[in-house]
C-alpha cells in the first residue's frame, strides 16, 4: 500500500507546493466548519456541566463530594482550566477547535508513514470534516475529543518499523492513561498503543520479540503510572469514594442502559437488564473477533500500515458500541481510526483511477461517515428487542443533511451580520433563553459567593453567575436520574445548605416544598414556561 519512493519523489519534484496546499485547504475546511461553533449561545450539553463542575473545583468544592457528575475526573480538571482563563462557551469551543487541529494532523503523520502524502492529506481532510458535523455533536466540546487526541498521539510514538525505545513508549502510555482520564473506553485505545509494535512485527514478517514486549512493559508503566498518580490525588483530596462508586455502579447502570437514541435513558431492571448487558458483551464479542480475523489476514500479506490501522478500528469500534444509549457524540472516539482505515483501503483501491486524490478524499469521508453511523445504529437498534424504542427520529438526526445546512447556514449568516443574535438564538430552541434568564435571576437575587440551586437541567447556570450549587447535582441529569438515592441525598444536602436562590424548572418533591415553606422562602418570579424563583429570607 506504500507508493515507491521514486514516485513520490517525483510528484514532489513537479508539485512543489503540494504539502502546503494540502495544510491550507484542511485550514480552511477548519474555518468554514468550525467557525459558527465560537459564536453558539449556552445550551443544554454536557460541557455546561463540565464548566458548572469546574468552576466549583476552583472555588474549593470537592470532587464526587461537593460536585458530582459521572464521567472519570479528566474533563472536569480540563473544565476547571478553561475556567480560570475564561468562562463562556468560546473558550470551550476554542479548546475543541484545537483539539481537532491537533488530530488532524497526528492522522496525516499516521498515514503519511504508509502511503503518500495526498493520501494522508484524504484522511485529515476527512476527520476534519466528519469531526465537525453537527450531527455527530462535533460543534460541542466532549471527552470523546479530548481522550480522541491524546490516544491518537499515543499510537503515533509507537507505530515505527523499528522497535520502540524506553522513553518513547512510556510517554505513549502516559498519553494513553491521560485519556483513560476523560473516558474508561479509552482503555481500548491503550490496548491498541501497548500491541501495535507486536502488530507492526508481524506485519514485517518477524516474530514480536523482547523490543516488542519492552515496548508493551513501558506503554503499561506509563499509563499505570499516570492513574496511579490521579487515584493518590484524588484520595487525598476526598474525592476516591465517589469516584469508585461512579466507576462501579453508574457505569454498571450504564452498561444496562438504552434511550431510543440519546433521549431519556431507561435502565430496566431485572431480566430486561441482564438481556442488555448480555447483548453488550456478545456485541463487543463479535466487534473483537472480526476485527482480529481481519487485522491477521492484513498482516500475513504484509500490509503493516493496513494491519495497525484495523486493529485500531477493531478497539475502538468496541469500544463505542459499548453502549446503547445512541449518544451521538460517542462516534468521536471512532472517527480518526474510521478515518485513517479507509483512506489506507482507498490508497489501494484508486490507484489507477483519474483524479485520485479527489476520490480517494470522498470514498474516505463517507466511508468513515458510514462506519459511526453503523456503530450508533447497531447497539441501539440491537436494545430495540429488549427495550421497545421508535429509532425512525434517531435515524434522522443523525444522517439528515438538513441539520449540517441549517447549522452552517445559520452560523455564517449570523457571522456575515445577515441574521440577527436573536434570531440566530432561535434556532437552538428555548435553552439559550432558558440559561440567560436563569442566570440574570440568580445575578438578582443572590451576591457572589452564594449557594444556589437550580431545580432541573440548566448547564452552565452556575459558572455563568459565578455562584456555588447548594447540592452536589450541578445539573438533573442522567448522574441524577441513574441513582435511586440521588434525590434523597440531594434533599439531606439542600437541608444543611440552604440555598440564597432556587430556581424550580422541574416539579419540586414535595419535601422540598415543606422545606421552602419551612424556611419562608418567597416566590418572586415566574418565567415563561412556569419557572419560579425562590428567594430565602436573607437574600430580600
Amino acid at each position: 500500500m506504500v507508493e515507491s519512493a521514486d514516485r513520490v519523489s517525483a510528484v514532489r519534484a513537479r508539485h512543489p507546493s503540494l504539502p502546503i496546499l494540502a495544510f491550507l485547504s484542511i485550514a480552511v475546511a477548519l474555518v468554514v466548519l468550525r467557525l459558527p461553533s465560537l459564536i453558539e449561545p449556552p445550551t443544554f450539553n454536557d460541557e455546561g456541566t463540565y464548566s458548572d463542575i469546574g468552576w466549583a473545583l476552583d472555588h474549593g468544592a470537592v470532587l464526587y463530594r461537593d460536585v458530582w457528575g459521572h464521567y472519570t475526573p479528566g474533563v472536569y480538571w480540563l473544565g476547571a482550566a478553561i475556567n480560570l482563563v475564561s468562562t463562556s462557551v468560546v473558550a470551550f469551543h476554542l479548546v475543541l477547535s484545537a483539539a481537532i487541529a491537533l488530530t488532524a494532523f497526528a492522522i496525516w503523520r499516521f498515514c503519511r508513514r504508509y502511503t503518500s502524502a495526498s493520501i494522508a492529506w484524504a484522511a485529515s481532510l476527512a476527520f476534519v470534516i466528519l469531526s465537525s458535523l453537527p450531527t455527530f455533536e462535533g460543534d460541542v466540546l466532549y471527552v470523546e475529543a479530548i481522550g480522541s487526541v491524546l490516544a491518537i498521539w499515543a499510537l503515533v510514538i509507537v507505530t515505527r518499523r523499528a522497535p520502540v525505545a524506553g522513553a518513547p513508549a512510556l510517554t505513549a502510555g502516559i498519553l494513553a492513561g491521560a485519556a483513560m482520564l476523560f473516558k474508561p473506553t479509552f482503555a481500548a485505545d491503550a490496548v491498541v498503543v501497548a500491541t501495535a509494535p507486536a502488530v507492526i512485527a508481524l506485519a514485517s514478517n518477524r516474530r514480536p520479540g523482547r523490543g516488542e514486549t519492552r515496548a508493551l512493559l513501558w506503554v503499561v508503566a506509563g499509563a499505570a503510572g499516570v492513574l496511579a498518580i490521579a487515584v493518590v490525588g484524588l484520595w487525598l483530596g476526598g474525592s476516591l469514594p465517589g469516584l469508585i462508586d461512579v466507576v462501579t455502579h453508574q457505569d454498571e447502570v450504564y452498561l444496562q442502559s438504552a434511550s431510543g437514541g440519546g433521549g431519556s435513558s431507561v435502565a430496566p431492571g431485572g431480566g430486561t437488564g441482564t438481556i442488555l448487558l448480555l447483548m453488550t458483551v456478545s456485541r463487543i464479542g463479535v466487534v473483537l473477533a472480526a476485527g482480529s480475523l481481519i487485522t491477521w489476514l492484513l498482516a500475513r500479506r504484509q500490509h503493516v500500515g493496513a494491519s495497525v490501522a484495523a486493529w485500531w478500528l477493531t478497539w475502538d469500534l468496541a469500544a463505542v458500541v459499548v453502549s446503547a444509549l445512541g449518544l451521538a457524540h460517542y462516534t468521536q472516539q471512532l472517527e480518526p481510526a474510521a478515518c485513517a482505515c479507509a483512506a489506507l483501503a482507498a490508497a489501494r483501491i484508486t490507484r489507477h483511477i483519474r483524479l485520485r486524490v479527489v476520490v480517494a478524499a470522498v470514498a474516505t469521508t463517507v466511508t468513515g461517515w458510514v462506519v459511526c453511523v453503523v456503530a450508533l445504529l447497531g447497539p441501539t437498534a440491537e436494545a430495540s428487542l429488549a427495550v421497545p424504542q421508535q429509532l425512525s427520529g434517531f435515524v434522522t438526526s443523525i444522517t439528515s443533511p438538513h441539520v449540517i445546512t441549517h447549522y452552517l447556514g445559520s452560523g455564517w449568516e449570523r457571522i456575515l451580520g445577515v441574521s440577527t443574535a436573536k434570531t440566530y438564538d432561535a434556532g437552538f430552541g428555548p435553552q439559550p433563553t432558558l440559561v440567560r434568564q436563569t442566570v440574570a435571576l440568580i445575578d438578582a437575587h443572590s451576591r457572589p459567593g452564594d449557594r444556589v440551586f437550580v431545580w432541573g437541567r440548566v448547564p452552565w447556570a452556575y459558572s455563568l453567575s459565578a455562584r456555588l450549587p447548594a447540592g452536589r447535582y450541578t445539573s438533573l441529569n442522567s448522574s441524577y436520574t441513574l441513582d435511586h438515592n440521588a434525590q434523597t441525598i440531594l434533599i439531606r444536602e439542600l437541608r444543611a445548605h440552604p440555598p440564597a436562590v432556587l430556581i424550580e424548572i422541574d416539579p419540586l418533591p414535595a419535601q422540598v416544598k415543606a422545606m421552602l415553606s419551612e424556611l419562608h422562602y418567597r416566590r418572586v418570579a415566574s418565567l415563561a414556561n412556569g419557572e419560579i424563583c425562590w428567594v430565602a429570607p436573607r437574600s430580600a
